[in-house]
Order: structure tokens, then C-alpha cells, then sequence
């Protein structure tokens, strides 16, 4: 047993030396049209990399070159196989897409969770009815804002001017599922609020 493996060995080392000796030179990029097909096959592959990262090179250049030498006969898909394989790709990474952004949201609402929980145990931390977290200094105070998230909104309710709060914002309180361009979904906020001033006029 221990001489057929060592041969297979030696068998393999030496095929692979002569395929590394015959392997073809890189073509030319002398004209003009040399380098531009070469430009457009590195842009085409950085895109593709981006785009589908599961690329299948053998078959991609194939279909490249089927569908660059203008034979219809020679071509493996019709329009419509083509066009149903792409709704099916497209289909199938919108609902990983979907499945992943479910599965950060879940995190997200446990670790939240969990954080406001262990943080409800803190001296100073006051938790209201809606489950807005505050440590003040100073007395609160009522005072209505508008056009931001429910948890400033409430959470500036209970401040005079001149206080210093530290809010912790759940997610139902804060951006939700759906989050924003900085936060994710359903993250917990934590936020370190002073009030300067009211200004009756703009709180409406």
C-alpha cells in the first residue's frame, strides 16, 4: 500500500511540473483594441466579483464567448432560460438578504434587552412605563417635542433646562426594525442629553 501511494505521488508531482511548463504565455497588449478587450474583461470580472460572488468562470467565459461569436445554434440558453435563471438569483438573494436582516434584528432586540435589563439594576437608572431608561441631575420637568425619535421625545419631557441626562432608548422607542443609515435594526441608543433651553414658540 505504501509504494501505490508514494507512485501516485510522483505520478501527480510530475504532471503537475508538465502543466506548469506548457501553460500559455499572457497574450499581447500591444494595440490599442488589445488593451481595451483586456480593460473590459478586468472591469467586467471586478464587477461580476461584486455582483455575483458565487461566479462560475467556466461557464461565465463560455457564455462569453458563445454569445461574442454571433452562432445561435452554438448557444446552450435560450432568452427565456436565461431570463428565468436571473429571477430565480435575484429571488433567492432577496430572501437571504431578508433572512439575515431578521436574524441581526433578533440579535439586536436580545442584546438590547439583556442591556437594559442588567442596566435597570444601576443606582441612579429610572425606568418609565414605556421602558425609557434616565439617570438625571436635577428635577424633571414636562416638555413637548416633536420630530424625532419617541424615546428624545420623552425623554426631554422629564428634563429642566440646565439637565444633564443619560438615556438608554429600546428600539421601540428609537428607529425600530428598519434602523437608518448609522444604526441597525432594532438596536438599543444610548444617549448623553443636556437641555440648555426651552423655546415655547418651537414646541409644537
Amino acid at each position: 500500500m505504501k509504494k501505490t501511494l508514494f507512485a501516485l505521488t510522483i505520478a501527480g508531482l510530475v504532471a503537475g511540473c508538465s502543466s506548469a511548463q506548457e501553460a500559455p504565455k499572457d497574450p499581447a497588449l500591444e494595440s490599442n483594441s488589445e488593451k481595451v478587450s483586456y480593460g473590459m474583461g478586468l472591469v467586467m470580472g471586478e464587477r461580476m466579483g461584486n455582483d455575483l460572488p458565487d461566479l462560475q468562470m467556466e461557464q461565465f467565459l463560455q457564455g462569453i464567448q458563445h454569445g461574442n461569436n454571433g452562432d445561435q445554434a452554438q448557444r446552450r440558453m435560450t432568452q427565456e432560460e436565461i431570463q428565468a435563471a436571473l429571477m430565480s438569483y435575484q429571488q433567492q438573494l432577496q430572501e437571504d438578504q431578508a433572512k439575515q436582516i431578521e436574524e441581526m434584528t433578533q440579535k439586536n432586540v436580545d442584546a438590547g434587552n439583556a442591556f437594559l435589563a442588567k442596566n435597570a439594576e444601576r443606582e441612579g437608572v429610572t425606568t418609565t412605563d414605556s421602558g425609557l431608561q434616565y439617570r438625571e441631575r436635577g428635577e424633571p420637568v414636562s416638555f413637548r417635542l416633536d420630530q424625532v425619535i419617541p424615546g428624545w421625545t420623552e425623554g426631554l419631557q422629564l428634563m429642566n433646562e440646565g439637565a444633564r441626562y443619560k438615556l438608554y432608548i429600546p428600539s421601540d422607542l428609537a428607529y425600530g426594525p428598519g434602523g437608518n443609515r448609522a444604526i441597525g435594526p432594532n438596536e438599543t441608543l444610548v444617549f448623553d442629553v443636556e437641555l440648555l433651553a426651552i423655546n415655547p414658540d418651537s414646541a409644537q
